[in-house]
């Protein structure tokens, strides 16, 4: 990876933690990077083995994990600040990669913190 490249890269992944609680059109995140959407796809598969999507659901999944961990929020809550505008959506996407519910991640985060405090 060049200099100029990894500042790209850099670029990119600042513009996506802090936008990602929003929708990022592929020709926005492109624009950072300064390409065509479809050449952004092809850099960015490259660099990272992962499709935009893919890499952008992760980081929304474990903002919300953080998010779940508190009990001041409703899963929904969780769901639209950390991105998602449709709880079903949400679900789906949290199911795929953590392999549970929210709530039944949340019900377990909230098992460990009592055995561990006891």
């Amino acid at each position: 990876m060049t200099v100029k490249d990894a500042g790209r890269f850099n670029d990119v992944y600042q513009f996506l933690m802090t936008n990602f609680h929003r929708e990022i059109p592929l020709d926005e995140v492109s624009a950072v990077a300064k390409m065509s959407p479809t050449a952004f796809c092809r850099y960015f598969k490259t660099r990272t083995q992962k499709s935009f999507v893919s890499f952008l659901q992760e980081i929304r999944i474990s903002h919300a994990c953080k998010l779940l961990r508190r009990d001041d929020l409703s899963v929904m809550e969780v769901a639209l600040e950390s991105g998602y505008n449709n709880l079903v959506n949400f679900n789906k996407c949290f199911r795929n990669i953590t392999s549970q519910s929210p709530s039944e991640y949340r019900k377990l985060m909230r098992a460990e913190a009592l055995a561990a405090k006891g």
